[in-house]
């Protein structure tokens, strides 16, 4: 599994609505609108499309950053840490 992460973005409720419809079990909120997203076999844009953030969408564009996470180091919650461990050693058995 990919994991990404989605901030600096301008409208976090279109954001968290868009999680919970299409990521409702395979994300992870930091906190500080700061979204970490696991998902097998699509994009970045699709991706960002969509948790809200891409022109494709009917009601509009809001802004945002999504990135793959391929390396990761900080001070936050252990459960974050274990959950991108999780999700990045998951290889769909």
């Amino acid at each position: 599994m990919q994991v990404f992460a989605a901030f600096k973005v301008a409208d976090p409720q279109r954001v968290k609505a868009g999680l919970d419809k299409y990521y409702r079990d395979s994300h992870y909120d930091a906190g500080g609108d700061v979204f970490f997203i696991a998902t097998d076999g699509e994009t970045t844009r699709e991706l960002a499309t969509k948790i809200g953030l891409g022109d494709e969408n009917e009601d509009g564009v809001t802004s945002g950053i999504v990135v793959p996470v391929t390396n990761f180091w900080g001070r936050q919650s252990i459960g974050l840490w274990e959950w991108i461990g999780v999700k990045q050693s998951f290889n769909g058995r």
